[in-house]
């Protein structure tokens, strides 16, 4: 994420959703830039640059911790994904996935 280093402006909004910068967490949390050559240049917040894939991934079991470089990665070493309650997917490694099935 770009903005911690003294000399980068907040920008104004998000180039992805259009919220004002302190309305999509820009200021709190910092933002991605994507240079032009890569296409779609501009200034992203943290749930845009998530939504568009421009910040790298681990996926990390949410019982034990183990990661994976990425979520092909993980699906092929036998995650699974629960519904947390929030409208959110947990990930569980294959390990962990027979407890959280287990869970009420």
């Amino acid at each position: 994420m770009a903005g911690w280093s003294g000399d980068d402006a907040v920008p104004d909004r998000c180039d992805g959703c259009g919220r004002k910068a302190a309305s999509c967490g820009m200021v709190e949390h910092g933002w991605t830039v994507r240079p032009s050559l890569a296409g779609f240049a501009g200034a992203y917040c943290p749930g845009c640059a998530a939504a568009l894939q421009l910040l790298p991934w681990t996926i990390r079991c949410s019982e034990c911790g183990l990661q994976k470089a990425d979520e092909a990665v993980a699906e092929r070493a036998g995650f699974l994904y629960f519904p947390d309650g929030l409208g959110g997917l947990l990930p569980y490694c294959g390990t962990c996935a027979p407890n959280a099935v287990r869970r009420p």
